[in-house]
């Protein structure tokens, strides 16, 4: 529920009820303010209004390369929940590597934040000094009530997050809605135990999962209100009967940077200085918080004839101490050098050296040597080889990587390369290629390959048809092989031959109509696997629209087909107040546990306790779906070009939408957007017709009629 504070039309606004439990139900008070500084908005219609949040500022990689949101570009977001979802303009595969930025605020304490810059600049030197000040107040807590105890513990942790933990149980009067729990004596440590027992000594009690082997308990069983955990053995289970203990921290940075300009180059430098303190509860470590970072780079063009030459150097160092606010380098940094992260907190020292030449501006060749060192447990160099010419109507392009990585845990090689050739026509182009990766890792103690080794080939032939309006045809056919660890070495998997095909088949101002395919055909060299698993997927889609009668009927039609993933969701019955619900519960088995099979819908109002809710999961299912929308707007006095007042204030709209999604099993699409079988996962179908009679400045009555079937 929430309650505004409104004001004028242009106020967005602020959430005051940061850090409440997401399990819970609370009261939610948003307040206006002016312009657009806040992260929501007031939405509504036909009397009711909604608080929504206002689009965010993720960025999502696929391949390093940067999508675009929206229904008719490469994903969705669902901001309640924060899922993305990708649409058939942009076919995902196992290969992809998707990477997802985004910024988020979780405040648990009063958060001051200070930024700030100076710069000057001549006509060939520039500098810069900037500060980055963010500061929680440990004595105003927001929403959060440390006991002393709790204080203690924080006290003692220092900068170890391992530490800071606190004991989750806390005694409870018994109700039928809680999952309680009894504390166990035992001599080798207490524990929990799930109990019903009214006349016991019960505990309500909070899990922290800490992954497989990492802790106590393991759930056993998911009932109405929640998860049931049972006590499995020290270091036997994934989850601990411990709750995290959000510390206050201060986060301070402070960079200065210059630049020289040279005839035809440029050097610089920058060094920055981070003070980073994670626990202001405890000044132990407190000589771990402060770290540094500092590069120096510069490059020089050289020209004779036609030939144009650039030499360019980069040292980077980054001590380990050093807290690093956003990302420093390109998004697939990690990958590129096969480390687990950018920065894994050790004194990290960089030179990197490019020589770029190029002929005419329709050549080029650039060499670039990385080397990339990690104190005492990495060591990579990376080679990378870019290359392109044009020569009449042909035109490639082509890349090479080659990196050797030694480290204590293992050594890893990974070789990459691909090229491009395309010929141009009259009427488009012709262009064949192909690109490959080599990726081994080999752990150093065992000589076992990393199961997460692979390699992976792929040829392909295109046709392009297009003028400078449209693309009439874009069609390409490719084949892959792939390979994978099996039994300590790398065996091929499978091939796979793919077709994919986008037009423009229409395009002018009064209709367009594009449509895009992409099949993909799986060929196992395991047959129990090829006779137990189908990958084989289709994903398309067409786009119509039309305008008739100078815009007086407009047509929308859209078709969607493809393979997917169905998240499983979860639901529980919640406990509203008495009439207010929908579901009653009746405890059938007598054992005073509420099971999901004993709620059912009420015959009566005041039996009507609960309500049902829904929750996603990590588990998804494959899946065929398909979606059809149909729209059709009328505005009758332009149909008829009549100046007609009474025809003038009609207006018409019907809308169709059915989305439907199967079970995959051996299907490889399901192309009825209206089909009903028992594979059925989800049917969502929506009917709308609406006639609206419309007020003028002499006659203020008007009139709407509203059909909707669900």
């Amino acid at each position: 529920q929430f309650e505004t504070n409104f004001g004028n039309e242009n106020k967005t606004f602020v959430d005051l009820s940061a850090g409440v439990a997401r399990s819970e139900f609370h009261r939610i008070r948003f307040q206006g303010v002016e312009g657009n500084q806040g992260p929501y908005r007031l939405t509504g219609k036909n009397g009711e209004q909604f608080i929504t949040i206002i689009s965010g500022s993720e960025q999502v990689y696929i391949d390093g390369i940067l999508m675009k949101r929206g229904e008719n570009q490469d994903y969705i977001i669902n901001y309640n929940t924060g899922e993305i979802t990708f649409t058939s303009f942009r076919p995902i595969f196992k290969q992809n590597f998707i990477t997802i930025s985004y910024n988020y605020t979780n405040r648990n304490y009063t958060r001051f934040l200070i930024t700030g810059g100076i710069r000057h600049e001549r006509e060939k030197s520039k500098f810069g000094f900037n500060w980055f000040t963010e500061n929680d107040n440990k004595n105003a807590p927001l929403s959060l009530n440390l006991s002393k105890e709790d204080q203690q513990i924080l006290a003692d942790a220092g900068n170890n997050p391992d530490l800071m933990y606190a004991p989750s149980g806390t005694v409870t009067e018994y109700d039928v809605n809680k999952i309680l729990y009894h504390l166990i004596q035992n001599p080798n440590g207490n524990y929990y135990e799930f109990s019903t027992d009214q006349t016991a000594t019960l505990y309500q009690v909070a899990f922290t999962y800490f992954g497989q082997n990492l802790g106590d308990y393991r759930i056993k069983q998911t009932t109405n209100n929640g998860r049931v955990f049972e006590y499995v053995g020290s270091n036997m289970g994934e989850y601990r009967a411990v709750r995290k203990l959000p510390s206050p921290q201060k986060t301070q940075v402070f960079s200065a940077n210059s630049e020289f300009l040279l005839k035809d180059g440029k050097i610089g430098a920058d060094v920055s200085l981070s003070n980073f303190d994670v626990n202001l509860f405890s000044s132990k470590d407190s000589d771990q918080n402060i770290g540094y970072a500092g590069r120096v780079f510069g490059n020089k063009t050289y020209s004779r004839n036609n030939w144009k030459g650039t030499p360019s150097f980069e040292y980077q160092h980054i001590n380990s101490r050093f807290h690093i606010l956003d990302r420093i380098n390109d998004v697939e940094f990690s990958r590129d050098f096969n480390l687990a992260q950018e920065f894994n907190q050790i004194t990290q020292n960089r030179f990197i050296v490019s020589f770029l030449n190029q002929w005419n501006n329709s050549s080029f060749l650039n060499y670039k040597i990385n080397y990339l060192d990690e104190k005492n447990s990495y060591t990579g160099i990376k080679n990378d080889l870019d290359f392109g010419w044009i020569k009449g109507k042909l035109n490639t392009r082509g890349n090479f990587s080659y990196l050797d990585t030694k480290a204590t845990f293992q050594d890893t090689k990974f070789v990459r390369s691909g090229i491009i050739s395309e010929y141009s026509t009259k009427k488009g182009s012709w262009a064949i290629g192909g690109s490959m990766e080599h990726n081994v890792k080999n752990f150093n103690e065992t000589n076992q390959l990393d199961v997460s080794s692979f390699s992976w080939k792929e040829v392909f032939i295109q046709k392009k048809i297009s003028d400078s309006a449209r693309t009439k045809l874009l069609t390409k056919m490719y084949f892959r092989d792939n390979d994978s660890v099996r039994n300590n070495s790398l065996e091929n998997m499978n091939h796979i031959l793919g077709i994919m095909a986008e037009s423009q088949i229409i395009k002018t101002e009064k209709t367009t109509l594009n449509a895009l395919i992409h099949y993909r055909k799986f060929y196992y060299q395991n047959q129990e696997i090829s006779a137990n698993l189908n990958q084989d997927f289709v994903v398309g889609n067409i786009l119509y629209n039309q305008q008739l009668f100078r815009n007086g009927m407009r047509l929308q039609a859209f078709y969607e087909l493809g393979n997917g993933q169905e998240a499983q969701r979860e639901f529980q019955y919640i406990k509203v107040t008495d009439g207010q619900g929908v579901y009653k519960w009746t405890d059938y088995n007598g054992d005073g546990i509420q099971q999901l099979d004993e709620f059912e819908i009420a015959e009566y109002a005041d039996l009507a306790q609960y309500i049902r809710v829904y929750t996603n999961t990590v588990n998804y299912i494959p899946s065929n779906k398909n979606k059809m929308q149909l729209a059709l707007f009328v505005n009758p006095s332009v149909v008829f070009n009549s100046e007609n007042q009474f025809l003038k204030r009609w207006n018409f709209n019907i809308s169709l939408n059915s989305q439907n999604s199967f079970y995959k099993r051996e299907k490889v699409l399901v192309l009825n957007p209206f089909e009903k079988n028992a594979d059925q996962i989800l049917k969502n179908q929506n009917f709308l017709a609406s006639a609206q009679f419309n007020p003028t400045e002499k006659s203020g009555w008007n009139g709407n009629y509203r059909f909707i079937a669900n």
